[in-house]
């Protein structure tokens, strides 16, 4: 309205971001605002952030241009995921890499493991298979308390660690003990199913134990197996990254 002091955002038409009316070029994809075209700096780009559709298919680019920090506070395709931190991550472009960094969000930033290829699994590790969020647990033997009494409970021999269904935040549900043998999850065949996942394979991924450690290892699965990357980690051309409900490609 006019004499209101306040003007109307500029929607980029590529990535539906909103725009300062004074920006020649959308602060999230580059493309020009006023002409349609692109941002004459976003060949400089060492790097790209691709999100990838439903169906496989490409959408908005995001050049990274040295630190780049993306969230729900960038609006467009960010803006409606409330998965998604305000300043979710950030993105580092190098030498033929790129380094990804947890802004301290809530729900993390998850990358896609190598099919058939062993992933070593940490205390605590948080892993995604389909729309189910698990964490692996290391299994000790408790020690007995100061008095020498030993604590009650079902022995661990045998058994290597667990795995435990999150909720929500500090909210967990049931636990399983992975055996020595290893555990196989899926939608149809395994030792722990998800019956009511359509994103799960029929067979999707295992835990398995070799020389003291505990491996996840994605088995051909079709949407992928995923690992939450903790504090800042290095990512090379083509990986796939998962933050809230949309997927990412690295494109170098």
């Amino acid at each position: 309205m006019a004499g209101s002091g306040t003007t109307e955002a500029v929607i980029c038409t590529r990535c539906g971001s909103p725009n300062e009316p004074t920006h020649k070029f959308c602060s999230s994809c580059g493309n020009g605002l006023h002409d349609g075209g692109p941002n004459p700096h976003e060949a400089e780009a060492s790097a790209r952030l691709i999100a990838l559709n439903p169906d496989g298919s490409e959408g908005a680019a995001i050049p990274l241009h040295g630190k780049t920090t993306v969230g729900r506070a960038n609006g467009g395709l960010f803006a409606q995921d409330l998965f998604l931190s305000p300043r979710h991550a950030s993105f580092m472009p190098g030498q033929g890499q790129v380094v990804v960094e947890d802004e301290r969000s809530l729900n993390g930033i998850y990358r896609r493991i190598p099919a058939d290829q062993r992933f070593p699994l940490d205390q605590g590790q948080m892993f995604r298979i389909g729309q189910e969020l698990i964490r692996f647990e290391e299994v000790m033997a408790s020690m007995p308390d100061e008095q020498g009494v030993e604590y009650m409970g079902a022995p661990i021999e045998g058994y290597v660690g667990r795995i435990t269904m999150v909720l929500g935040r500090g909210t967990y549900g049931t636990a399983f003990p992975i055996p020595e043998t290893g555990l196989n999850l899926g939608r149809e065949r395994g030792e722990v199913l998800f019956a009511d996942d359509g994103y799960v394979s029929g067979l999707h991924c295992r835990l398995s134990f070799d020389a003291g450690q505990v491996y996840l290892t994605d088995l051909g699965s079709s949407n992928g197996t995923f690992v939450r990357i903790r504090g800042s980690e290095t990512c090379r051309n083509g990986e796939i990254l998962l933050m809230g409900q949309q997927l990412f490609r690295i494109a170098m």
